[in-house]
């Protein structure tokens, strides 16, 4: 009689890639044994750059010497981080992945964590599928998280790779990552299935309180919506298609192999090596982004509790972006753009967001805001970015290395 696998999730990225490792397992129809992530949240939280270190939370558990689990109650000494919400929203122990001692350190821990577990698979799992980056793609933006991760989960045993929302984040362009899902289409590492309406609306909730965008947009394309989102930064730009809700396994040696990042990261041993590796390779790293972003913020204090007629501004700032957006073929802005259009941030945002969400609750549609008006248009458009290209069979599974077969 076939036993019930013991799964270890590992978040590529941070607490974004945590839900989309619940989702996985709701997919697929198991209880992981945990998921482990890295602390790292959007600067518009978080001031500081970087992943968080165990030392800046309180009401972390102790396991092991390199093993902390982050429960409901934990918080960050300063700034916000989600993964306590994560923690109640995952319904499996989750926890801290900290890369302070690079790649090797995160070698160490990842290898404690899987013995403490017990467990007989683990899983990687990429949100946006930046880790199928080669390095020198220039969109590419974040890839130290993702290489670090595929640099060290490589040496676990029977270890595998699921990736989703291709392409959402506005790193890889459309024919960069199509390339790789040509080569592993025809090597035989790569399967496709769709992610289906009914996990994809039982995540939806989480986006009322988790900023994640890309995790997010993958559900609403399972529920078909489509069309063309603006995302952060320099207002990129990202399509929601039939592809954009499909779930990917993919062989992690192969992806490994691939990725110039992750090789080169495998034998570093601080994350401040890790960093100058990464920019070295791609020109630059995402820790340069946020050095960059928490400067300015430091400058510029938070703004006091809002009026209504604050408020009132803010929403006609809003509209007339909307609309000049729209003019340009935008149909949804991510509300993390919504919040870098307005240059609001932390409780300002979270005042700006209620207030929409009572104002134009057919507009607020998380991870997204609509830009067309109410009811001139509903969550589906007839018009689609391009036609669906990559194709699952019906009885294809996203993750058929989850077929055990017998342990005894």
């Amino acid at each position: 009689m076939a036993k019930e696998p013991r799964v270890l999730l590992i978040a590529a990225g941070g607490g974004g890639d945590a839900l989309a490792s619940g989702m996985v397992a709701q997919a697929v129809g198991f209880q992981p044994a945990g998921i482990a992530t890295f602390a790292w949240e959007r600067k518009m939280f978080d001031p500081l750059p970087g992943p968080r270190s165990p030392s800046d939370f309180e009401g972390l558990s102790h396991h092991r010497p390199e093993l902390w689990q982050v429960g409901s109650r934990s918080r960050l000494r300063v700034g916000k981080s989600f993964l306590p919400e994560v923690a109640g929203a995952v319904g499996c122990p989750l926890y801290l992945l900290d890369p302070a001692n690079g790649a090797v350190g995160l070698v160490d821990q990842l290898h404690s964590l899987a013995q403490h577990l017990r467990v007989d698979t683990s899983v990687v799992v990429d949100v946006g599928g930046d880790i199928l980056a080669e390095g020198d793609e220039p969109g590419l933006r974040s890839p130290l998280a993702d290489s670090m991760i595929l640099a060290s989960a490589r040496s676990l045993d029977n270890v595998h790779l699921v990736a989703l929302g291709l392409g959402l984040d506005g790193e890889l362009r459309e024919r960069e990552w199509h390339r790789a899902w040509r080569e592993g289409r025809r090597g035989g590492w790569w399967t496709s299935a769709p992610l289906t309406a009914k996990v994809a609306n039982a995540s939806r909730p989480h986006f009322w309180w988790h900023p994640s965008e890309v995790t997010g947009l993958a559900c609403l394309a399972a529920l078909g919506y489509r069309g063309h989102v603006e995302l952060r930064g320099e207002g990129l730009v990202t399509h929601l298609t039939p592809d954009s809700a499909l779930v990917h396994s993919l062989n992690l040696q192969r992806v490994y192999d691939r990725n110039r990042v992750a090789r080169a990261l495998r034998l570093t041993q601080s994350l401040e090596e890790a960093d100058s590796v990464v920019r070295r390779i791609c020109g630059r790293t995402e820790m340069d982004v946020e050095r960059a972003v928490a400067h300015r913020l430091t400058r510029r204090p938070e703004t006091d509790p809002m009026t209504f007629r604050d408020l009132e501004r803010l929403e006609s700032t809003l509209a007339a972006y909307c609309e000049e957006a729209h003019g340009r073929g935008v149909q949804y802005l991510t509300m993390r753009r919504v919040a870098e259009v307005l240059d609001i941030r932390g409780r300002t945002f979270e005042w700006f967001r209620r207030y929409l969400r009572r104002k134009r609750p057919r507009q607020v549609q998380p991870p997204v805001f609509d830009c067309l008006p109410q009811g001139v248009r509903g969550r589906t458009t007839a018009q689609h970015v391009r036609h669906q290209v990559i194709r699952a069979s019906a009885d294809e599974s996203p993750l058929p290395f989850l077929r055990f077969t017998e342990h005894h």
